[in-house]
C-alpha cells in the first residue's frame, strides 16, 4: 500500500514544475524590449566604459 505522501508527489511536482515556467515565461516576457528597425532603445542602469574610455550609465541598441 502507498503511503499518502507518494501518493501526491508526482503531481506536486508536475504543478510546480509548470508553475516556475509560467513565472520565467512572465518575467521574460516584462522585461523583452523590441527594438524596430531604424530606432534606438536607451536603457539606463549600471555604470560600464565606452569603447573610447567614458564611463556612462546607459547603453544604446539600434534596431535593424
Amino acid at each position: 500500500m502507498e503511503s499518502v505522501g507518494s501518493l501526491f508527489a508526482l503531481p506536486l511536482l508536475v504543478l510546480l514544475i509548470v508553475l516556475a515556467m509560467i513565472i520565467s515565461i512572465a518575467l521574460f516576457s516584462r522585461n523583452y524590449i523590441k527594438v524596430a528597425p531604424n530606432t534606438v532603445a536607451v536603457l539606463s542602469g549600471r555604470k560600464r566604459k565606452t569603447s573610447d574610455g567614458r564611463v556612462v550609465g546607459y547603453r544604446m541598441v539600434r534596431g535593424g
